[in-house]
C-alpha cells in the first residue's frame, strides 16, 4: 500500500481548472476553493489528504450509477 501524500494546491487558472488559495480569497476559514472540468474519465488520484482540512467534491454531471449496476440475474 502506498503512503498517502499531504497534498498542497498552488493557485492556478487554466481553461479546465481553477484553484484559489486563502491568500487570494481573503475569506476566514476557507483555505482553498477550486473548480475542475473533466471531459472524460481520468486516472484515480493518488491517496492523499489535506492537513487540517475537509475536502468536499460535488459532481455536477456525469454517468448515472445505474449505468454500472448489473440488474440482470
Amino acid at each position: 500500500m502506498s503512503k498517502a501524500l499531504n497534498a498542497y494546491e498552488p493557485p492556478m487558472c487554466t481553461a479546465n481548472r481553477i484553484v484559489l488559495t486563502q491568500e487570494l480569497l481573503q475569506i476566514p476559514g476557507i483555505r482553498t476553493f477550486g473548480w475542475q472540468r473533466d471531459i472524460s474519465a481520468t486516472s484515480p488520484l493518488q491517496d492523499h489528504f489535506h492537513e487540517d482540512a475537509l475536502e468536499l467534491t460535488f459532481i455536477v454531471n456525469g454517468s448515472s450509477p445505474r449505468d454500472y449496476i448489473n440488474t440482470k440475474k
